[in-house]
């Protein structure tokens, strides 16, 4: 599920997912409606701006992107081990995320 600002960064990012990973189903939605989302689907793997109690609660792993517009810094957490991320998530950084959460 993506659902990180700005509206153009996940819908791209969505794009790419469905092209690289085929047989994962990709949901995009607003950042308002993550919770609704999250409780609805609960889904393996979440990217975001802000993490929420119903994401923590809902999905294996889930990633902070661009929190605050600022992608120098992300928060990574894959089977509830956290990690902070300097530097900027690159593409194969995600697939990564999706690859380890479909083994955890």
């Amino acid at each position: 599920m993506l659902a990180n600002e700005l509206r153009s960064y996940h819908e791209v990012i969505a794009l790419a997912l469905r092209e690289l990973r085929p047989g994962v189903e990709v949901i995009d939605v607003e950042p308002k409606e993550l919770d609704a989302e999250a409780k609805r689907f609960s889904p393996h793997v979440v990217f975001c701006s802000h993490t929420t109690l119903a994401v923590r609660r809902t999905a294996s792993s889930w990633v902070e992107l661009y929190r605050e517009h600022d992608a120098s810094v992300s928060y990574v957490s894959v089977g509830g081990k956290l990690s902070k991320v300097v530097g900027g998530m690159a593409l194969e950084d995600l697939l990564s995320i999706i690859d380890q959460t479909q083994v955890v």
